[in-house]
């Protein structure tokens, strides 16, 4: 999922990551777009996007960004973590646990996959057998 099959948009890419990390999140959004613009069908670039979006405290274009993702390639890991985790954080427990459930069929040994969490989500949202 790394490499989009154009030399240019994963160029772009690996610029926007540099660009990221250096501090430079506008510059790194403009470079992920120019990818996305070469590699549109490319779900790692919209997951790149979704990530300098949530850096720049954006959650709603993050969220989108991660919904076409995983609409391109359902078994997106990274892009299933973070909804769970956005939807954890925005109060929609429900939410959460569905994708964290899913991660999980996918990918048991997953960081984000923590049982203690998908316990404690379970209680709050489906509440304990007496």
């Amino acid at each position: 999922w790394s490499r989009s099959g154009s030399d240019t948009a994963d160029l772009l890419a690996a610029r926007a990551t540099a660009a990221a990390h250096g501090g430079e999140a506008g510059l790194a959004l403009d470079l992920i777009d120019a990818a996305i613009v070469v590699a549109p069908q490319w779900p790692n670039g919209r997951f790149g996007r979704a990530v300098v979006h949530l850096s720049r405290h954006d959650v709603d274009r993050a969220r989108v960004d991660l919904t076409v993702a995983l609409s391109m390639e359902p078994r997106h890991i990274g892009a299933m973590a973070a909804l769970a985790t956005l939807a954890e954080a925005g109060g929609r427990k429900a939410e959460a646990l569905k994708w964290l459930r899913r991660l999980a069929a996918i990918d048991p040994r997953n960081p984000a996959v923590a049982h203690d969490r998908i316990e404690r989500l379970i209680i709050e949202v489906e509440g304990r057998e007496l």
